[in-house]
């Protein structure tokens, strides 16, 4: 079977398998599935009619692609755990595609099928205006202690084209992680890769672009002091939205070293109102789908 012909059977197993499980709402028709050929290097994301409307296949190609490079070290879980995590920051009005052209979510219900999990989008608009208010400020604290690690690593020159900042004026770009790179050099790396060149951290939150040369760090840097009101500041954060922000992803995040992103930990992101776990809303011990099936709906696969 050519190339084209395994692509075309990864798409036809997952819609094959969204029928035969009657995933997803027969109402609304918006389950979703993730196939993963680990043998054949495949896998495939189908949606539902219902779902489509709320998952374009553009968006579900950047989820796709943001996969590739864990399946290729070999960390499936991982690859299929971003991929829920990202199928969750597009239902809460994120979008991955280039031209920014968000995919707002609408309050349905979607099913996921790959160790199933259940995204209820709720209708509650005080739980929403809460997570979106925390969202923002762990995005600003993100921001903040990139700055403040680029001040400690005092950043000269651009560890892509080895070219320094003062010499080559070009725009530079600060990643969520501290390192500073020119804007050109680091933007081709981070759509094949999407990771940092030099500590392969996530580049997709906390983004900080500037133009002209970066920061440099000042005698005496007060890097330790900002690490103190970082931790004090996630603290605040676990006060203000205990909801959201757990004690135990507190202690995380305040950790020595820790480096992580923040808004798309995986722990936030299933805190938000619009994420909850699988476990069956009835009283049976089973859990049962809804009659949906792969008519009208669209997807997106490839292979690694």
């Amino acid at each position: 079977m050519g190339y084209f012909g395994r692509i075309l059977f990864s798409r036809l197993f997952a819609k094959a398998v969204m029928d035969h499980w009657k995933v997803g709402k027969a109402a609304c028709n918006n389950g979703i599935v993730l196939a993963l050929a680990v043998t054949d290097r495949l896998m495939h994301i189908a949606t539902g009619k219902g779902a489509k409307e709320h998952l374009p296949d553009a968006e579900l190609e950047v989820v796709i692609e943001r996969m590739k490079p864990l399946l290729r070290d070999g960390q499936y879980a991982d690859a299929a755990e971003q991929a829920v995590s990202d199928v969750a920051r597009i239902l809460s009005g994120e979008s991955f595609r280039p031209s920014g052209l968000a995919a707002v979510a609408q309050y349905v219900p979607v099913f996921l099928f790959g160790g199933i999990f259940l995204f209820v989008m709720g209708d509650n608009c005080r739980k929403q205006r809460r997570y979106r208010r925390c969202k923002r400020a762990l995005t600003q604290i993100e921001q903040e202690r990139a700055k403040a690690t680029a001040e400690r690593l005092q950043v000269e020159s651009c560890s892509i084209c080895l070219e320094t900042f003062a010499e080559n004026k070009a725009p530079t770009r600060l990643l969520p992680c501290g390192h500073t790179f020119h804007s050109a050099c680091v933007d081709g790396w981070e759509e094949s890769k999407g990771t940092c060149p030099i500590c392969r951290c996530s580049t997709d939150t906390g983004d900080a672009a500037r133009p002209g040369v970066t920061t440099r760090a000042r005698a005496g840097s007060s890097g330790g002091f900002y690490d103190d009101e970082y931790r004090f500041r996630i603290r605040r954060a676990h006060s203000i939205w205990p909801e959201y922000v757990s004690d135990s992803m507190a202690q995380r995040w305040c950790a020595p070293h820790f480096s992580g992103p923040l808004v798309a930990d995986v722990s936030f992101i299933r805190s938000s109102p619009s994420y909850s776990s699988n476990r069956g809303s009835g009283s049976g011990s089973s859990t049962s789908f809804g009659g949906g099936h792969s008519g009208g709906g669209g997807g997106a696969g490839g292979s690694w």
